[in-house]
C-alpha cells in the first residue's frame, strides 16, 4: 500500500476493477463478466445480470460492445469520475470497487462506500499519522533509524525506529 500512498503526481493510477477487460471473469458455463469478479453470479436486469457473452460463442470484440458491457463502462466511469471529484484518497484506489459500490450504494455509479472507508481510509490516515509522528521524532533527534535485519537490503528503513 505505501506505493500507492507516495505515488509521485506523474505516476499512473490502475485499478484493474473499473478498465474493460482488464479483469475477466468466467463462470462453468463460459459466461464471461468484466471489473470485479463478484459480479459474475448476482443478477441486474439493467447489466444483463452482468454477463458480456460466453467464451465458447462470442469474441472479445462482441463481448465489449453488448449493452451490458457498454452500461457497465458508462456507469463505472462515472462513478470513477465522481471519486475523482470528491475524494482525497483517489491517488490510493483509483475509483474503487464497482461491486461495492452497487452493493452498498445501488449504482456503480457513486462515490464512497464503508469498504473504502475500511480498507483505504483508515490504513492510509494510520500510516500517514504514523509517518508523521516518526518525521517529527526523527527531526527532533528522539529517535534513529534501525539497522536492517541481516541479508536485507538498507535502501529505506519503513516504521522501523528505535529510540536513542
Amino acid at each position: 500500500m505505501l506505493p500507492r500512498v507516495f505515488r509521485p503526481d506523474e505516476a499512473a493510477m490502475r485499478n484493474v476493477q473499473v478498465t474493460p477487460f482488464a479483469m475477466l471473469n468466467v463462470d462453468c458455463h463460459g459466461n464471461v463478466s468484466s471489473f470485479s469478479p463478484e459480479l459474475l453470479g448476482y443478477r441486474h436486469e439493467a447489466y444483463n445480470d452482468f454477463i458480456i457473452g460466453n467464451i465458447n460463442t462470442d469474441s472479445l470484440e462482441e463481448m465489449g460492445s453488448t449493452p451490458a458491457m457498454t452500461a457497465m463502462s458508462r456507469d463505472i466511469a462515472a462513478g470513477v469520475e465522481t471519486c475523482r471529484q470528491d475524494c482525497e484518497y483517489f491517488s490510493v484506489c483509483g475509483g474503487g470497487a464497482p461491486v461495492n459500490k452497487l452493493t452498498e450504494n445501488g449504482a456503480f455509479a457513486s462515490g464512497r462506500t464503508s469498504f473504502c472507508s475500511l480498507t483505504q481510509m483508515v490504513p492510509i490516515d494510520l500510516i500517514l499519522e504514523a509517518f508523521g509522528r516518526l518525521e517529527l521524532a526523527v527531526e527532533g533527534g528522539l529517535a534513529t533509524p534501525a539497522a536492517p535485519a541481516p541479508g536485507c537490503a538498507a535502501s529505506v528503513p519503513v516504521g522501523v525506529m528505535v529510540a536513542q
